[in-house]
């Protein structure tokens, strides 16, 4: 059986490859949670829906320019 980090690196995997094919993330800590969605795939639609069903509103966040 894997080790907890071996299996930790493998969730962090599988979120980065879930947010490359538009599926939102929830992220889950010890209290808290928090839904990822990637901006180039949610859209104005699937903002509206994830706003209405959020507790807090949703923020944006830009990674920097790649160049």
């Amino acid at each position: 059986m894997p080790d907890a980090t071996a299996l930790a690196l493998r969730a962090v995997h599988r979120a980065a490859a879930d947010l490359r094919r538009g599926t939102p993330v929830l992220l889950r800590g010890d209290g808290w949670g928090l839904l990822v969605a990637a901006a180039e795939t949610v859209g104005a639609p699937g903002l509206a829906t994830l706003a209405a069903l959020a507790r807090t509103p949703p923020v944006l966040l830009l990674a920097p320019a790649r160049a």
